[in-house]
């Protein structure tokens, strides 16, 4: 067998320039996580309120960096609590 014959495919052989994984959950960005629960809901919430239940903590976000990012899941959750009726 040479120096060559058995390779590893692990990350920490790949070097610096390998991609990591890609995280779980579906990520949105607040924007488009607005515009999903505009199409979604009839389109009756507006962008300030959006923003306004972010800043209150009513919508859950999280920070990568600068960006502030919302799960699918979460943002699911949040146009069923809508269709429903019940109060953010």
């Amino acid at each position: 067998m040479g120096p060559y014959a058995a390779q590893s495919s692990s990350p920490a052989q790949k070097g610096q320039n390998s991609k990591p994984k890609p995280p779980g959950l579906p990520m949105l960005t607040v924007a488009n996580a607005w515009r999903l629960l505009c199409r979604r809901t009839g389109g009756r919430i507006s962008r300030t309120t959006f923003y306004r239940w972010i800043n209150s903590g009513r919508v859950g976000v999280v920070r990568v960096g600068f960006r502030l990012l919302i799960p699918l899941p979460w943002v699911e959750d949040l146009i069923q609590k809508c269709l429903d009726g019940e109060r953010i």
